[in-house]
């Protein structure tokens, strides 16, 4: 006569990575035993049933939603600085060559006075230095993945 052991599944919120099981934040099915002698016991996750682990459930979706809301506002901008053409006057030398360069400094107030978009200079990223008058393009690193390049005109 066989008896059968019968395995007996926990849902776990994992709060750490756990190799061949899942991710942090990744709700996962393990045997009970592992789940209390060595998931719960090391602090690397909590009962799904646990009060603590449903809020911390609650509290992730609300940051993913967050996420999402700025990744789709960030969407918006970049299609917004793709269309526009920044204008930047600078004093230019009897050659036509600007004295100093245009920077990303430069670059990142021009959006903020002319469209009201405010940016960190880090995120500018200008191929070669703007020392003449011309159109250039600059990359712009919006964040979340999402990139756009703008027209920049140096003008007299």
């Amino acid at each position: 006569m066989r008896c059968c052991a019968r395995i007996f599944l926990m849902k776990i919120l994992l709060l750490k990575d756990l190799p061949s099981k899942g991710k942090k934040g990744q709700v996962v099915d393990v045997s009970d035993g592992y789940a209390k002698n060595f998931v719960i016991k090391n602090n690397i996750g909590l009962a799904e049933s646990d009060p603590q682990a449903k809020k911390l459930l609650k509290e992730l979706k609300e940051a993913g939603e967050k996420e999402g809301r700025e990744k789709e506002r960030m969407k918006k901008l970049a299609d917004q600085l793709g269309k526009k053409a920044l204008t930047i006057k600078h004093t230019t030398g009897k050659d036509g060559k600007i004295f100093g360069s245009i920077k990303e400094k430069e670059i990142s107030q021009a959006l903020a006075s002319q469209f009201g978009i405010t940016l960190d200079k880090h995120s500018i990223e200008v191929p070669a230095a703007i020392r003449t008058v011309g159109a250039y393009t600059a990359h712009i690193d919006l964040g979340h993945g999402i990139k756009t390049t703008i027209t920049i005109n140096a003008q007299i």
